[in-house]
C-alpha cells in the first residue's frame, strides 16, 4: 500500500462529516507530528458546530492529543500496510481492546473505523 490513509480512530470519529485527511505524504514516518497539525484545526470546527447531511451537531468540547493512542493506532496502520490487509484485527490477531491494553492504556470502551481510497 504507498499511500497510507492514516486516521486515527480518534481523529476520523470527531472529525466526522467536517472531512477526511489524505496523508500520502506519511510515508512511514514514525513521529505524530502531522497527526498533531490536525488537532487545532480540528478544534476549531469543533467549537463552531456543523451541519452533517440534514442534522446540526452543536459545538462541543475541544479534544487534546494522546500519544499513547495515536502509536496505538499507528502501529496498526504500519502492520496493515506492511502485511497488505485492511481489518480490525491485527496480523497477530490482536484486537483494539488488547492492542490498548498492551500499550498501557486503561479504557472503559473503545472503537475503532479503519478504512482507505475515500
Amino acid at each position: 500500500m504507498k499511500t497510507i490513509y492514516l486516521l486515527t480512530c480518534m481523529i476520523l470519529f470527531l472529525f466526522g462529516c467536517c472531512g477526511f485527511i489524505h496523508l500520502a505524504s506519511w510515508s512511514g514516518r514514525r513521529d505524530h507530528s502531522l497527526a498533531k497539525d490536525i488537532i487545532g484545526p480540528l478544534n476549531d470546527a469543533r467549537t463552531k458546530g456543523r451541519k452533517c447531511g440534514n442534522t446540526f451537531y452543536p459545538p462541543v468540547q475541544p479534544v487534546t492529543w494522546n500519544d499513547t493512542l495515536g502509536q496505538v493506532s499507528l502501529d496498526h496502520s504500519m502492520d496493515m500496510a506492511k502485511s497488505g490487509y485492511l481489518g480490525h484485527k491485527s496480523s497477530d490477531n490482536s484486537g483494539l481492546g488488547d492492542r490498548l491494553s498492551k500499550a498501557g492504556y486503561r479504557w472503559a470502551s473503545y472503537g475503532e473505523i479503519v478504512g482507505q481510497g475515500y
